[in-house]
């Protein structure tokens, strides 16, 4: 995701990681009111896998998607 390749809802959910569903859709639509609300409903999910820190970096992705979206 962090290279701006997100995953499809199909392919998450034959994983069973819908937990990043809100998220790829958050970043992909340049929402960062969405992202944040996401991060933090699946807080303890992310850092019990050890991505949180990683996935506060998709931050950036969705201030270029949202000035995409603007421009």
């Amino acid at each position: 995701m962090l290279l701006g390749h997100m995953p499809t809802v199909e392919l998450l959910k034959k994983y069973h990681l819908m937990q990043f569903a809100e998220v790829t859709r958050a970043v992909s639509e340049g929402n960062l009111l969405l992202l944040n609300k996401a991060l933090v409903k699946h807080e303890t999910f992310f850092i019990r896998c050890g991505i949180f820190l990683i996935l506060e970096k998709l931050k950036i992705i969705t201030y270029r998607n949202l000035f995409k979206k603007v421009s």
